[in-house]
């Protein structure tokens, strides 16, 4: 894809623009990937390494692209170092790299957005690793947080896979922030459906040395399906806990005491905990004051790792700072 179009009328720029790094999470977390059907774009990046410096001008193409809410400076990939140009309303980052097919999201004729994938390896060297993949459970799972990690979240369709980053991560070796993915996707799941399932997630599977109880990954929100000869015992069709580990059948269940107020929504809770037990699952209860509480969040977390058989070598004791300082940064943020 040539970033320049060489039959563009005198006066107008007809440049592409890649929007990546801060400017990418920003639309990521506010747009429905599922609200239309969006084309990648199928030619590789930086294809074109003929590129004229970039300008403020060019940035009129995001209103009529209708992302013109965007926060700046808007953040622009571009293919090499003569295209930057000091521009108060943009921060400019140079790839050099040939980018895979379909790195980019076509929101218009002039106007690119980095595919969810290439966001996670754009902001990977600048973000702190627990904050990368907290970056990954959002993407992948069914919530996203508009106004950052101090905001409130809102429901919408995962933008794309665990699995989906992995392939694009293999795709992109040797470009800057792959290595870091790779990595973070260790500890990254599908399917969360809140901030604090994230968060409690990452902090329970992370390596013991980095802060975490090194459990297995849980499946997020599975669903059990009820059989016909339990229908007349159990009121759903279906159950979904939140975080299940099969090999141990073992659940642990967050109830938030912010959202979970009132006799009507505890009694909603006892009959969705009920029911999964009733199915054959061991469920554990984690309230929004235990997970904020280390030392009750740690006990949660052992009796799951006491069901899974997980054994915690000498360094354990001398790791505790790291579990506190990691709980402190995820689940009581």
């Amino acid at each position: 894809m040539s970033l320049v179009s060489q039959s563009a009328p005198p006066g107008r720029s007809d440049k592409t623009l890649y929007l990546a790094d801060a400017s990418a999470v920003e639309y990521w977390r506010r747009a429905d990937p599922s609200a239309k059907t969006r084309a990648r774009a199928a030619t590789p990046f930086g294809q074109d390494r003929e590129t004229p410096p970039f300008s403020a001008s060019d940035l009129a193409a995001l209103e009529e692209a209708g992302v013109g809410w965007l926060s700046e400076p808007i953040h622009l990939l571009v293919p090499d170092a003569s295209s930057r140009r000091r521009c108060k309303r943009t921060k400019l980052h140079v790839c050099s790299h040939r980018l895979p097919e379909r790195s980019f999201v076509k929101l218009s004729r002039h106007v690119m957005v980095a595919s969810p994938e290439l966001t996670c390896l754009s902001i990977a060297p600048s973000t702190p690793f627990p904050l990368l993949v907290e970056f990954l459970y959002e993407l992948c799972g069914r919530y996203r947080l508009p106004d950052g990690r101090g905001g409130d979240a809102t429901e919408l369709p995962p933008a794309t896979t665990v699995a989906g980053i992995e392939r694009f991560a293999d795709k992109a070796r040797g470009v800057r922030g792959a290595a870091d993915v790779k990595r973070a996707l260790r500890y990254a799941c599908d399917n969360s459906l809140s901030p604090m399932e994230t968060d409690i997630a990452e902090t329970m599977v992370f390596d013991p040395r980095m802060g975490g109880f090194g459990l297995e990954k849980p499946q997020l929100n599975p669903c059990f399906e009820v059989t016909r000869k339990n229908r007349r015992a159990l009121p759903q069709s279906a159950y979904l806990p939140d975080l299940f580990w099969p090999r141990a059948n073992i659940s642990v269940e967050y109830d938030s005491d912010k959202h979970h107020r009132g006799d009507r929504k505890a009694s909603k809770d006892a009959i969705r905990r009920n029911g999964i037990e009733h199915l054959g699952t061991r469920v554990v209860t984690l309230t929004w004051g235990q997970a904020r509480n280390y030392y009750e969040f740690e006990r949660v977390a052992l009796l799951v790792a006491s069901a899974l058989g997980k054994k915690f070598g000498p360094g354990w004791d001398a790791w505790a700072n790291r579990r506190i300082e990691l709980h402190r940064l995820l689940v009581q943020r």
